[in-house]
């Protein structure tokens, strides 16, 4: 008989993805809880079952006793955190572990030079890797950028300033890129629970649509009237100082530049080439409309 997910345990509830994941896996009707450490102060969901852990062994094969599934939604610098998770997951006998991924596509080749913030998510797969012959298989999500979050930061994040307004065009702004809502992207973790066989042991690539800079930025200017400066710039040099920063212990200027130029650089990290297109299909999801969740991200701001 074929594997069935039921009993489902979200890590990292109280970050930005985390919620959407456990109302869409409510939704589509999986018996949730949450796994939350001792000292948080996060609240949650007075009907949901909630997890405590010190993040020990004991406690974390406690917490996944009788889980079939564990989808992790920890912050990119608690990612680390994950290999204690997937060893209690193996003695806990769960069958399918999600890693916090839901970015680029961190399978590539010389990640160090391209997304050195993503190297340890490249480490968590591959340590899943080692856990397939006991029994835990795993999927790792790929959907490119954050729309609803990443271009509506502003701060130069992504290349936009909403309180000028203006935006730096890498690469003259027309390379493609895979852009994907929080609400496609919890669509597409319950929709990989739904479809195990399909999913089972593979980085999958989802998207709301493919769209290049320059298109959002017209999209911004069509919706909201307001006209941005544009300027030039370069991911490769990007790519360089975000480097530069993050071995000096820059992150807060590092860790931005990093994301932005690898997502719009030419390596593939933030762009699937198709494969997000065939693998919504697979899991039955439906592609947005850039106008739509632009005009909803300028409504969040204010702007329209």
């Amino acid at each position: 008989m074929a594997d069935v997910i039921q009993n489902v345990i979200v890590v990292g509830v109280g970050g930005t993805i985390g919620p959407t994941f456990l109302a869409k896996l409510r939704n589509a009707g999986f018996n949730v809880s949450i796994l939350a450490r001792e000292a948080s102060k996060a609240t949650y969901p007075t009907d949901i079952t909630v997890h405590r852990t010190d993040l020990s062994h004991p406690s974390l094969v406690k917490a996944f006793h009788g889980i079939d599934a564990v989808v992790s939604a920890v912050a990119t610098f608690n990612v680390p955190d994950q290999f204690a998770m997937i060893d209690a997951a193996v003695e806990a006998k769960v069958k399918r572990f999600l890693p916090s991924e839901y970015g680029g596509d961190a399978s590539l080749p010389d990640l160090e030079n391209i997304a050195p913030f993503a190297v340890q998510k490249q480490k968590v797969v591959e340590y899943l890797e080692t856990k397939e012959s006991q029994g835990l298989s795993w999927t790792a999500i790929s959907v490119g950028a954050f729309f609803d979050y990443l271009f509506g930061y502003g701060y130069g994040l992504m290349g936009f300033h909403f309180d000028e307004p203006k935006v730096q065009l890498f690469d003259k702004g027309v390379r493609p890129l895979d852009a994907t809502t929080m609400n496609q992207v919890g669509l597409a973790v319950a929709a990989t629970l739904q479809h195990l066989e399909e999913t089972k042991n593979k980085r999958i690539y989802v998207n709301s649509f493919s769209v290049s800079q320059s298109q959002i930025v017209d999209a911004f200017e069509k919706l909201s009237g307001k006209t941005f400066e544009r300027t030039e710039g370069s991911t490769k040099e990007l790519i360089a100082a975000g480097k530069a920063h993050i071995e000096e212990g820059n992150w807060d200027l590092g860790y931005p530049e990093s994301v932005t130029a690898a997502l719009y650089s030419d390596t593939g990290f933030g762009y699937s080439s198709g494969r997000a297109s065939e693998w919504n299909k697979i899991l039955g999801l439906s592609e947005e409309s850039l106008d739509v969740c632009a005009k909803e991200l300028l409504q969040s701001k204010g702007w329209i």
